[in-house]
Protein backbone atom coordinates (compact mmCIF):
# COMPACT_ATOMS: atom_id res chain seq x y z
CA UNK A 1 0.00 0.00 0.00
CA UNK A 2 1.22 3.42 -0.77
CA UNK A 3 1.75 6.15 1.82
CA UNK A 4 -1.35 7.65 0.51
CA UNK A 5 -3.32 5.14 0.42
CA UNK A 6 -2.14 4.27 3.63
CA UNK A 7 -3.09 7.42 5.36
CA UNK A 8 -6.45 7.56 3.03
CA UNK A 9 -7.39 3.86 4.82
CA UNK A 10 -6.63 5.86 8.59
CA UNK A 11 -8.64 8.84 7.90
CA UNK A 12 -11.21 6.14 6.93
CA UNK A 13 -10.79 4.71 10.26
CA UNK A 14 -11.05 7.86 12.29
CA UNK A 15 -14.15 8.89 10.15
CA UNK A 16 -15.92 5.21 11.41
CA UNK A 17 -14.41 5.86 14.60
CA UNK A 18 -16.29 9.59 15.42
CA UNK A 19 -19.15 7.75 13.97
CA UNK A 20 -19.62 5.14 16.17
CA UNK A 21 -17.68 6.83 19.62
CA UNK A 22 -18.92 6.23 23.09
CA UNK A 23 -18.05 9.54 24.26
CA UNK A 24 -16.64 9.90 27.59
CA UNK A 25 -17.91 6.88 28.88
CA UNK A 26 -20.11 5.46 31.69
CA UNK A 27 -19.33 6.35 35.16
CA UNK A 28 -18.64 2.75 35.83
CA UNK A 29 -16.05 2.08 32.93
CA UNK A 30 -14.12 5.59 34.75
CA UNK A 31 -14.77 3.64 38.03
CA UNK A 32 -13.39 0.57 37.35
CA UNK A 33 -10.60 1.93 35.76
CA UNK A 34 -9.48 3.92 38.93
CA UNK A 35 -10.09 0.79 41.02
CA UNK A 36 -7.77 -1.39 38.68
CA UNK A 37 -5.07 0.85 39.00
CA UNK A 38 -5.29 0.93 42.34
CA UNK A 39 -5.52 -2.54 43.69
CA UNK A 40 -2.49 -4.57 41.92
CA UNK A 41 -0.03 -4.90 44.64
CA UNK A 42 2.48 -2.73 43.09
CA UNK A 43 0.16 0.18 44.00
CA UNK A 44 -1.60 -1.14 47.17
CA UNK A 45 1.48 -1.77 48.39
CA UNK A 46 2.94 2.01 48.24
CA UNK A 47 -0.48 3.32 49.32
CA UNK A 48 -0.72 0.91 52.19
CA UNK A 49 2.84 1.66 53.39
CA UNK A 50 2.61 4.98 52.91
CA UNK A 51 -0.60 5.26 55.18
CA UNK A 52 1.06 3.12 57.95
CA UNK A 53 4.07 4.96 58.32
CA UNK A 54 1.94 8.35 58.72
CA UNK A 55 0.08 6.49 61.13
CA UNK A 56 2.78 5.64 63.16
CA UNK A 57 2.72 9.48 64.17
CA UNK A 58 -1.23 9.63 65.34
CA UNK A 59 -2.76 7.22 68.53
CA UNK A 60 -3.32 4.77 65.89
CA UNK A 61 0.62 3.75 66.32
CA UNK A 62 0.93 0.55 67.63
CA UNK A 63 -2.32 -0.92 65.07
CA UNK A 64 -0.17 1.39 62.00
CA UNK A 65 3.52 -0.60 63.27
CA UNK A 66 1.55 -4.07 62.54
CA UNK A 67 0.19 -3.56 59.83
CA UNK A 68 3.46 -1.80 58.41
CA UNK A 69 5.42 -4.72 59.33
CA UNK A 70 2.79 -7.03 57.49
CA UNK A 71 2.75 -5.21 54.27
CA UNK A 72 6.90 -4.64 54.61
CA UNK A 73 6.78 -8.72 54.66
CA UNK A 74 4.39 -9.22 52.10
CA UNK A 75 6.12 -6.76 49.73
CA UNK A 76 9.19 -8.80 50.39
CA UNK A 77 7.71 -12.29 50.11
CA UNK A 78 6.46 -11.04 46.48
CA UNK A 79 9.96 -10.25 45.56
CA UNK A 80 12.23 -13.21 46.92
CA UNK A 81 9.85 -15.32 46.07
CA UNK A 82 8.26 -15.98 42.12
CA UNK A 83 4.44 -16.00 43.76
CA UNK A 84 3.50 -14.01 40.70
CA UNK A 85 4.78 -16.44 38.65
CA UNK A 86 3.10 -19.02 40.20
CA UNK A 87 -0.11 -17.56 39.82
CA UNK A 88 0.23 -17.14 36.36
CA UNK A 89 1.00 -21.02 35.63
CA UNK A 90 -2.54 -22.12 35.95
CA UNK A 91 -3.79 -19.37 33.97
CA UNK A 92 -1.38 -20.39 31.05
CA UNK A 93 -1.65 -23.46 31.19
CA UNK A 94 -6.25 -23.90 31.57
CA UNK A 95 -5.64 -24.26 27.70
CA UNK A 96 -3.60 -26.64 24.78
CA UNK A 97 -2.32 -24.89 22.59
CA UNK A 98 -3.30 -26.95 19.47
CA UNK A 99 -0.62 -29.35 17.93
CA UNK A 100 -1.07 -28.27 14.26
CA UNK A 101 -3.07 -26.12 12.35
CA UNK A 102 -6.71 -26.52 11.64
CA UNK A 103 -7.71 -28.18 8.05
CA UNK A 104 -10.15 -25.26 7.66
CA UNK A 105 -11.27 -22.19 9.27
CA UNK A 106 -13.34 -19.11 8.89
CA UNK A 107 -12.30 -16.32 10.47
CA UNK A 108 -9.19 -15.21 13.00
CA UNK A 109 -9.89 -12.66 15.55
CA UNK A 110 -6.90 -10.71 17.81
CA UNK A 111 -7.26 -8.88 20.67
CA UNK A 112 -5.88 -5.02 20.95
CA UNK A 113 -4.15 -4.34 24.01
CA UNK A 114 -0.69 -3.55 22.56
CA UNK A 115 -0.82 -0.19 20.73
CA UNK A 116 0.09 3.21 22.44
CA UNK A 117 -2.80 5.65 20.86
CA UNK A 118 -0.72 8.47 21.85
CA UNK A 119 3.18 7.53 20.64
CA UNK A 120 1.68 5.68 17.99
CA UNK A 121 -0.24 8.69 16.98
CA UNK A 122 3.17 11.34 17.31
CA UNK A 123 5.06 8.94 15.72
CA UNK A 124 3.34 7.44 13.13
CA UNK A 125 4.53 4.13 13.97
CA UNK A 126 2.68 1.59 15.51
CA UNK A 127 4.30 2.04 18.98
CA UNK A 128 3.38 -1.72 20.52
CA UNK A 129 4.15 -1.50 24.46
CA UNK A 130 3.43 -5.30 25.02
CA UNK A 131 4.82 -8.37 22.79
CA UNK A 132 3.44 -8.02 19.51
CA UNK A 133 3.30 -12.29 19.39
CA UNK A 134 -0.75 -11.98 19.03
CA UNK A 135 0.26 -9.57 16.51
CA UNK A 136 2.21 -11.56 13.95
CA UNK A 137 0.15 -14.42 14.77
CA UNK A 138 -2.42 -12.78 12.50
CA UNK A 139 0.05 -12.38 10.14
CA UNK A 140 1.22 -15.88 10.15
CA UNK A 141 -2.75 -17.79 10.32
CA UNK A 142 -3.23 -15.05 7.44
CA UNK A 143 -0.95 -16.73 5.09
CA UNK A 144 -1.64 -20.38 6.12
CA UNK A 145 -5.61 -19.53 5.83
CA UNK A 146 -5.82 -16.90 2.65
CA UNK A 147 -9.62 -16.93 2.36
CA UNK A 148 -10.28 -17.12 6.35
CA UNK A 149 -11.60 -13.49 7.36
CA UNK A 150 -9.17 -11.28 9.77
CA UNK A 151 -10.88 -9.15 12.55
CA UNK A 152 -8.62 -6.92 15.60
CA UNK A 153 -10.62 -6.02 18.12
CA UNK A 154 -9.18 -3.10 20.19
CA UNK A 155 -10.28 0.33 20.40
CA UNK A 156 -8.69 2.48 23.82
CA UNK A 157 -8.58 1.01 27.44
CA UNK A 158 -7.92 5.00 28.46
CA UNK A 159 -9.78 6.76 30.08
CA UNK A 160 -9.05 10.08 28.19
CA UNK A 161 -9.43 10.47 24.56
CA UNK A 162 -6.37 9.40 22.47
CA UNK A 163 -5.66 10.65 18.80
CA UNK A 164 -5.46 6.73 17.72
CA UNK A 165 -6.91 4.14 18.71
CA UNK A 166 -5.37 0.25 18.60
CA UNK A 167 -7.00 -0.97 15.62
CA UNK A 168 -5.67 2.41 13.20
CA UNK A 169 -2.13 1.92 15.32
CA UNK A 170 -1.72 -1.82 14.50
CA UNK A 171 -3.13 -1.37 10.21
CA UNK A 172 0.73 0.25 10.26
CA UNK A 173 2.06 -2.85 11.75
CA UNK A 174 0.62 -5.07 9.89
CA UNK A 175 1.47 -3.24 6.49
CA UNK A 176 5.08 -3.32 7.19
CA UNK A 177 4.50 -6.91 7.97
CA UNK A 178 3.56 -7.10 4.54
CA UNK A 179 -0.50 -7.43 5.44
CA UNK A 180 -2.74 -5.27 3.86
CA UNK A 181 -5.09 -3.39 5.97
CA UNK A 182 -7.65 -3.73 3.26
CA UNK A 183 -8.17 -7.49 4.52
CA UNK A 184 -8.90 -7.01 7.66
CA UNK A 185 -11.85 -5.99 9.81
CA UNK A 186 -11.11 -3.48 12.56
CA UNK A 187 -13.33 -3.52 15.22
CA UNK A 188 -12.17 -0.30 17.37
CA UNK A 189 -15.12 0.63 19.83
CA UNK A 190 -14.00 -1.26 22.26
CA UNK A 191 -12.28 -0.08 25.59
CA UNK A 192 -12.35 -4.09 27.36
CA UNK A 193 -12.19 -7.36 27.08
CA UNK A 194 -15.91 -7.73 27.51
CA UNK A 195 -16.25 -5.08 25.11
CA UNK A 196 -14.15 -7.17 22.03
CA UNK A 197 -16.28 -9.52 22.70
CA UNK A 198 -19.76 -7.46 22.66
CA UNK A 199 -18.96 -5.63 19.60
CA UNK A 200 -16.88 -8.17 17.93
CA UNK A 201 -20.10 -10.40 17.88
CA UNK A 202 -21.95 -7.61 16.76
CA UNK A 203 -19.62 -6.79 13.82
CA UNK A 204 -19.43 -10.56 12.98
CA UNK A 205 -22.87 -12.13 13.71
CA UNK A 206 -21.03 -15.81 13.19
CA UNK A 207 -23.03 -18.47 12.10
CA UNK A 208 -23.82 -22.00 13.19
CA UNK A 209 -21.19 -24.38 12.44
CA UNK A 210 -18.42 -21.50 11.64
CA UNK A 211 -14.81 -21.88 13.12
CA UNK A 212 -12.82 -18.70 14.58
CA UNK A 213 -9.74 -18.72 16.19
CA UNK A 214 -8.87 -16.44 19.11
CA UNK A 215 -5.72 -15.30 19.72
CA UNK A 216 -4.60 -13.32 22.48
CA UNK A 217 -1.85 -13.82 25.31
CA UNK A 218 -2.08 -17.27 27.17
CA UNK A 219 -2.50 -15.48 30.41
CA UNK A 220 -5.47 -13.59 29.55
CA UNK A 221 -6.73 -16.57 27.26
CA UNK A 222 -9.52 -17.94 30.09
CA UNK A 223 -10.93 -14.59 30.70
CA UNK A 224 -11.21 -13.90 26.73
CA UNK A 225 -12.67 -17.01 26.22
CA UNK A 226 -15.19 -17.36 28.43
CA UNK A 227 -16.51 -13.61 27.54
CA UNK A 228 -16.85 -14.70 23.84
CA UNK A 229 -18.77 -17.77 24.71
CA UNK A 230 -20.95 -15.95 26.78
CA UNK A 231 -22.26 -14.13 23.73
CA UNK A 232 -22.35 -17.04 21.66
CA UNK A 233 -19.32 -17.29 19.94
CA UNK A 234 -17.60 -19.94 20.12
CA UNK A 235 -14.06 -19.69 19.77
CA UNK A 236 -11.10 -21.52 19.88
CA UNK A 237 -8.26 -20.89 21.75
CA UNK A 238 -5.36 -19.92 19.74
CA UNK A 239 -2.17 -19.35 22.74
CA UNK A 240 0.49 -16.51 22.28
CA UNK A 241 3.02 -14.27 24.36
CA UNK A 242 3.47 -17.33 26.90
CA UNK A 243 5.47 -15.84 30.01
CA UNK A 244 6.24 -18.95 32.01
CA UNK A 245 7.28 -22.66 31.32
CA UNK A 246 4.27 -24.38 32.56
CA UNK A 247 5.65 -25.39 35.98
CA UNK A 248 6.15 -24.15 39.26
CA UNK A 249 9.77 -23.32 39.08
CA UNK A 250 11.52 -21.78 42.27
CA UNK A 251 13.17 -19.17 40.92
CA UNK A 252 14.41 -16.76 43.22
CA UNK A 253 15.53 -13.55 42.37
CA UNK A 254 15.82 -9.77 43.36
CA UNK A 255 14.32 -8.02 40.57
CA UNK A 256 12.20 -6.19 41.95
CA UNK A 257 10.51 -4.62 38.67
CA UNK A 258 9.85 -8.25 37.20
CA UNK A 259 8.38 -9.64 40.44
CA UNK A 260 6.16 -6.71 40.76
CA UNK A 261 5.08 -6.70 37.15
CA UNK A 262 4.47 -10.61 37.06
CA UNK A 263 2.17 -10.34 40.31
CA UNK A 264 0.08 -7.04 38.97
CA UNK A 265 -0.75 -9.14 35.75
CA UNK A 266 -1.44 -12.23 37.49
CA UNK A 267 -3.71 -10.22 40.02
CA UNK A 268 -5.24 -8.10 37.34
CA UNK A 269 -6.08 -11.61 35.47
CA UNK A 270 -7.75 -12.85 38.49
CA UNK A 271 -9.75 -10.49 39.95
CA UNK A 272 -10.78 -9.41 36.43
CA UNK A 273 -12.33 -13.20 36.38
CA UNK A 274 -13.87 -12.65 39.81
CA UNK A 275 -15.41 -9.21 38.05
CA UNK A 276 -16.07 -10.60 35.20
CA UNK A 277 -18.57 -13.74 36.25
CA UNK A 278 -20.22 -11.24 39.45
CA UNK A 279 -21.17 -9.44 36.80
CA UNK A 280 -22.41 -11.99 34.75
CA UNK A 281 -20.56 -11.78 31.58
CA UNK A 282 -19.30 -15.11 31.64
CA UNK A 283 -20.54 -18.33 33.03
CA UNK A 284 -17.63 -19.31 34.63
CA UNK A 285 -15.32 -18.23 37.80
CA UNK A 286 -12.65 -19.88 35.67
CA UNK A 287 -13.95 -20.51 32.12
CA UNK A 288 -11.90 -23.31 30.31
CA UNK A 289 -12.25 -26.06 27.49
CA UNK A 290 -15.71 -27.41 26.72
Amino acid sequence: MSRSNHETHLQMMRKDRRLSAHGDGPLDFIIAKIIGALIVPSSAFVIAISLFTLGLWTPLKRFCQTLLAISVAGLLTIIILPVGYWLMVPLEQRFAMPERYPDQIDGVIVLGNGPNGHISAARDEAAISEPGERFAAMVELARQFPAAKLVFSGGSGSILDVPMTEAQAISIYFERLGLAPERVIFEDRSRNTYENARYTTELIQPEEGERWLLVTSAKDMPRAYGVFIAQGFNVEPWLVDFLTVGEYEMNLSFRVSQRLWQMDQAVHEWLGMLVYYWRGWTTELFPGPG
